[in-house]
C-alpha cells in the first residue's frame, strides 16, 4: 500500500475527511492525516525527524492553511527530507514560491476529477514489483531458434494450454525453454520452474509451493488440488523441465495457466494428442554462427570446408556442435582440421550419436586434472542441480581452485549455470553420461551429504537448498542396498531428510520418504527399521487426520516390536497411539497406554520417555480440571528435563505449566513462567516455541489488562507464524488480535 499524510488546516478538515475516503477506497492507499492518526503528545515533523515512513505528502491549501504554522512546518519538514510533496488546491489562494515547480493538483471547482487524478499520482508512486520468476540463469549462448520461439509464444499466449517440446537429448529443449522464458517473461504475471528429472510428484509439489509462496497441509492429494487452483487461477507459466514419466501431469493447472513441458519421451498420456515443437538438429548456418561466436570469423574461415565436415561428423548436434567449439578455442592439441579427421564418418541416420560420445570423451579427456576431478563428481550430484560448494568438498578441491576450474568447464559447455549467487549448477545428462563415475565416487558423495545434513537443525534453509542431492545420494544408497554399509548409509540419509521435510511442514516428501524406507526394510528383512518407519508414516497420517490408518500403522508397529521384544520401540509407539485416542476423545484409554508407556520407561530407565509420558499425562488431567494432579506431573517432567538437560522440552514444560497458572488466576506467576520459557527459545532459535510462547503471552497480557502489550506480543507471534508459514496458527492469532483491538463492555 502506498502511506500518505495530509497536511491541512482544521477548518479544512471536511475536505481532507473526503480526500481520505476517497483515496482508501480499494485498499491500495493508506492515508492519515494529524487529527486523528497520530498519538496524542505527537506530531508530524516530530515522527517525520525520527524516519517516519511515508510515501507522499499532500498539502491541503487555504487561505486558512498558509497562515497555519503547523501546516508550514509540515510541509517544510517533507520537503527537507525528500519525501514526495504535492500541494492540494482546496480554496482558492496562492501557493508559497517554495511549492511552486511541484506536481499540482486544483480542487476548488470540481473534486470528481481532481480526486482521481491526485489517486493515480501516488499509485505511480509505488515501486515496481518484478513478478515472480524462478528460471533457472539464461543460456549464455543461445542460436537461432527463430521458428520454435514463435510458435512457443503463439501457443502458450492461450489461456490453459500445454505445449510440449520433444526431441532427442542434447537437442537444446531446455536451452529453448530457458531463452522463451527470458524472453517473454512479461507475457506473463509469474513464472514457476520444476526440474522433473529424478524427481517424485511429493518433492515437485513442495518445491512448486515454495516457489508460489504458501505452506500447505495435508496429503498429496490435497496439496496438489490446491496447487492446481492456485495457478489455474492466475496468468502463469509453468515450466516442467525434462520429464521422464507421467507423474508431472498431475501438476497441469488449466484455467488461466500455460504449461511449457519439455520431455525426451512421446506419447506421454498426459500431454494429449497436441503437436509438440520439436527442436530441430542445428542447420549448417547456425552451426557457423555459433563457431563465429566462440573461435570467431578469422579462425573459421582459414577451416570452413572442415568445419563443414565437422558439423556433419557431429550430426548437426547443438550440444555437440558447442562442446567441439569450446575444445578447440580452449585446447591446443585441438582445431577444427584435426578433429574432424578424427571423427569417423556417420552411419546414416545415426544423427552423430556415436561421434557425440566420443567427442564428449574426448572433451573431458582434455581437461586438467582438477577440471576433470570436479566434472566427475559434478556428475554423481543432483541432475536438477546442485551447490558448487558440495562438488569442491567431493572432489576435495580448495573452493577458489574449484571455481577456476569451473571456469574452464563453463567456457567449453560442459557445465550449465543455474544461480551465479548462490553458485548452483548442473550437468547436462549426455556428458553425465560421458564422465562414468565410478561407485566409489558415489559412496564418497554420499557420505559427504549426510555429513552435511548432520547440522540441518541449525540451518534448514540452506539445507533445503541442497536437498535435491540428498534424494541423489539416497537413492543411489537404497540401490545398492544389498550391501549392508549402503543400507545403512541410505538409512541415515533417509531420516535426516523425512526429519527436514517433516519439520518444515513438506510431509507429502517426508511421507514418501518413509514409505521407500518401509518397503525396502521389509524386502530386506530388517524389522527393526520397519517398525521405526512404519512408525514414522503414521505420524504423519496422524497430522494429515488420516487417524484410522495413522493407527493401523502404530499397531503393526507394535506387533513388530513385540515380535522382536523392543520395549523401548513398543513405549513410543503406545504413546503415539495414545495421542490418536486422546484426539478422539478417548481420554480414558489414552492415559491408561500412558501408563503403559510411564512402567516401561521407568523399566528402561529411559527418562526421555518418562518425561514426555508425564507431560501428556498432565494435559489430559488438565482437560478433566484435575489441574492440581496435572501440576505435579508437569513438575515432574520439568525436573527431568533439568536432569536430561533438555531445554526444548524444558521450556515446553513450562508453557504448560504456565497455562495452569493462569486458569487459577495466578497471572504474575504464568508470566514469571512464559518469561523463561522465552529465554530457552531463544537461546535454542525455537522460533516455533517462541511464536507458541508470543501467542500465550498476548492471551495473559489481554487477561492483566495489558493491551499495548498484548498486541506487541500478538502481532510478534503473527510475525513468526507467517515467516514459518503455519496458516491455521495465523488465523487464531489474528482472532486474538482482533478480540484485543475490541474494547470490552462496560461492566454492569
Amino acid at each position: 500500500m502506498v502511506q500518505v499524510f495530509i497536511s491541512h488546516s482544521g477548518k479544512d478538515n471536511d475536505f481532507a475527511r473526503d480526500l481520505v475516503s476517497f483515496l482508501e477506497e480499494g485498499g491500495e492507499i493508506k492515508a492519515f492525516v494529524d487529527d486523528h492518526d497520530i498519538r496524542h503528545g505527537e506530531n508530524f515533523v516530530s515522527r517525520i525527524e525520527s524516519g517516519l515512513q511515508t510515501d507522499a505528502v499532500l498539502v491541503v491549501l487555504s487561505p486558512d492553511a498558509l497562515n497555519s504554522q503547523w501546516v508550514h512546518d509540515e510541509w517544510k519538514a517533507a520537503k527537507a527530507s525528500s519525501i514526495p510533496l504535492a500541494p492540494v488546491l482546496c480554496r482558492d489562494c496562492t501557493p508559497p514560491k517554495l511549492l511552486s515547480g511541484l506536481h499540482r493538483f486544483d480542487a476548488t471547482k470540481n473534486r470528481l476529477d481532481e480526486f482521481p487524478k491526485i489517486k493515480a499520482w501516488l499509485l505511480h508512486l509505488r515501486p515496481h514489483v518484478p513478478p515472480p520468476f524462478h528460471a533457472p540463469a539464461r543460456p549464455p549462448l543461445f542460436i537461432g531458434r527463430i521458428a520454435e520461439l514463435d510458435a512457443l509464444r503463439t501457443r502458450l499466449a492461450e489461456e490453459g494450454s500445454v505445449v510440449p517440446v520433444e526431441g532427442l537429448a542434447g537437442l537444446g529443449k531446455t536451452t529453448l525453454a530457458l531463452e522463451f522464458a527470458h524472453r517473454y517473461k512479461r507475457d506473463f504475471e509469474a513464472v514457476y520452474w520444476l526440474q522433473c528429472v529424478g524427481r517424485d510428484l511429493a518433492s515437485l509439489a513442495s518445491d512448486l509451493a515454495s516457489q508460489l509462496g504458501v505452506a500447505l497441509e495435508g496429503d498429496l492429494e490435497k496439496i496438489l488440488d490446491y496447487l492446481r487452483m492456485e495457478c489455474r487461477r492466475k496468468r502463469c507459466l509453468l515450466v516442467l523441465d525434462n520429464v521422464d514419466d507421467e507423474r508431472p501431469g498431475q501438476l497441469i493447472p488449466n484455467g488461466r495457466a500455460s504449461v511449457l513441458v519439455t520431455t525426451r519421451r512421446e506419447y506421454l498420456t498426459f500431454l494429449g494428442h497436441g503437436e509438440p515443437v520439436k527442436p530441430m538438429l542445428f542447420t549448417e548456418e547456425e552451426c557457423f554462427a555459433l563457431f563465429r561466436r566462440v573461435l570467431g570469423e578469422k579462425e573459421l574461415a582459414k577451416s570452413e570446408a572442415s568445419a563443414k565436415l565437422l558439423f556433419e561428423r557431429l550430426g548437426y548436434l547443438p550440444i555437440a556442435i558447442s562442446v567441439a567449439a569450446g575444445l578447440i578455442r580452449h585446447d591446443i592439441h585441438y582445431s577444427i582440421d584435426s578433429l574432424a579427421k578424427k571423427l569417423p564418418p556417420l552411419e546414416k541416420f545415426a544423427f552423430g550419436k556415436d561421434n557425440v560420445g566420443i567427442l564428449l570423451k574426448d572433451a573431458i579427456a582434455a581437461l586438467g586434472d582438477k577440471e576433470r576431478t570436479l566434472l566427475t563428481v559434478m556428475a554423481v550430484c543432483a541432475p536438477d542441480g546442485f551447490r558448487l560448494s558440495l562438488a569442491a568438498n567431493v572432489a576435495e578441491l580448495p573452493e577458489d581452485t574449484a571455481l577456476d576450474a569451473l571456469q574452464e568447464l563453463k567456457s567449453r559447455s560442459l557445465a550449465e549455470e543455474l544461480d551465479r549467487d548462490s553458485l548452483r549448477y548442473r550437468l547436462h545428462a549426455l556428458v553425465r553420461a560421458a564422465a562414468e563415475p565410478s561407485d566409489a565416487l558415489r559412496l564418497r558423495h554420499a557420505e559427504a551429504v549426510s555429513k552435511l545434513f548432520d547440522s540441518w537443525e541449525s540451518n534448514w534453509r540452506e539445507r533445503q537448498q541442497d536437498f535435491g542431492d540428498l534424494r541423489e545420494a539416497f537413492g543411489w544408497a537404497l540401490e545398492g542396498a544389498t550391501d549392508k554399509q549402503s543400507w545403512s548409509l541410505g538409512k541415515r540419509l533417509g531420516s535426516k531428510g523425512y526429519s527436514l521435510t517433516r519439520r518444515i511442514g513438506r510431509l507429502a516428501e517426508a511421507y514418501a520418504l518413509a514409505e521407500r524406507l518401509m518397503r525396502t526394510a521389509e524386502v530386506r528383512g530388517d524389522k527393526d527399521a520397519s517398525q521405526v518407519w512404519c512408525g514414522n508414516q503414521a505420524l504423519i497420517l496422524k497430522a494429515w487426520g488420516r487417524l484410522d490408518e495413522a493407527l493401523a500403522l502404530h499397531k503393526k508397529e507394535e506387533a513388530i516390536c513385540e515380535e522382536l521384544g523392543d520395549r523401548d520401540g513398543l513405549q513410543i509407539s503406545r504413546g503415539n497411539q495414545a495421542l490418536i485416542l486422546r484426539r478422539w476423545g478417548r481420554l480414558d484409554e489414552a492415559l491408561a497406554l500412558h501408563k503403559e508407556e510411564e512402567a516401561i520407561c521407568e523399566e528402561l530407565g529411559n527418562r526421555d520417555g518418562l518425561q514426555r509420558s508425564y507431560g501428556n499425562q498432565a494435559l489430559i488431567l488438565k482437560v478433566w480440571g484435575r489441574l492440581d494432579e496435572a501440576l505435579a506431573l508437569h513438575k515432574k517432567e520439568e525436573a527431568i528435563c533439568e536432569q536430561l538437560g533438555d531445554r526444548d522440552s524444558l521450556q515446553r514444560s513450562y508453557g504448560n505449566q504456565a497455562l495452569i497458572l493462569k486458569i487459577w488466576g495466578r497471572l504474575d506467576d504464568a508470566l514469571v513462567l512464559h518469561k523463561k520459557e522465552e529465554a530457552i527459545c531463544e537461546e535454542l532459535g525455537n522460533r516455533e516455541g517462541l511464536a507458541f510462547c508470543y501467542w500465550s503471552m498476548a492471551d495473559l497480557a489481554r487477561e492483566r489488562g495489558d493491551r499495548d502489550e498484548a498486541r506487541t506480543r500478538a502481532e510478534a507471534a503473527l510475525a513468526v507464524f507467517t515467516e514459518l508459514k503455519m496458516p491455521r496458527e495465523i488465523e487464531a492469532v489474528k482472532e486474538l488480535l482482533q478480540r484485543i483491538s475490541t474494547p470490552e463492555p462496560p461492566s454492569p
